[in-house]
């Protein structure tokens, strides 16, 4: 199992800097854990979070963002994952 925090090199211009979200990657037996930037947009009335995302998983490509809708445990406050 490896962490990856590649993406504290470079920091997206739309982030507001008190989001991330916690992501991984599985193939077979290998597992990939890494973070991604995102901004909270709103709570769902089932329980989950609608956030924008930057990014492309853990390649970088900042100039992505995509609104998602995931578990509310995954999305973690910035000065936690420091």
């Amino acid at each position: 199992m490896t962490i990856n925090n590649r993406s504290r090199n470079v920091i997206p211009s739309g982030w507001v800097g008190k989001t991330m979200l916690r992501c991984a990657h599985v193939i077979g037996g290998n597992r990939r854990i890494y973070r991604m930037y995102c901004n909270f947009l709103k709570t769902m009335p089932d329980g989950r979070v609608k956030v924008l995302v930057f990014g492309d998983r853990f390649n970088g490509h900042y100039e992505l963002s995509r609104v998602r809708y995931v578990n509310a445990h995954r999305v973690i406050s910035a000065e936690e994952n420091a």
